[in-house]
């Protein structure tokens, strides 16, 4: 099984998945900790995940976006 907490606060889209996603309700960092038991055993580990501004990761994804229409990488279909 799989049991996802996340600190300071924030919703998991499914705390039992192996890999669920969250929406950062603020630019910060959060604490993503992870608890897996087989049943038998049971191990936890901690990952630090940095959330950036949405105005600063909407700018930073509108670039990318550009750079590969200019590339002709990405086309508008």
């Amino acid at each position: 099984t799989y049991a996802w907490t996340l600190a300071p606060s924030g919703t998991l889209s499914d705390a039992a998945a192996v890999g669920p996603t969250f929406c950062a309700a603020e630019a910060i960092a959060y604490t993503a900790t992870l608890v897996v038991s087989d049943g038998t055993r049971t191990d936890d580990d901690d990952v630090v995940v940095a959330a950036v501004a949405p105005a600063a990761a909407l700018t930073a994804l509108t670039a990318d976006v550009e750079a590969l229409r200019a590339a002709g990488t990405l086309n508008r279909g």
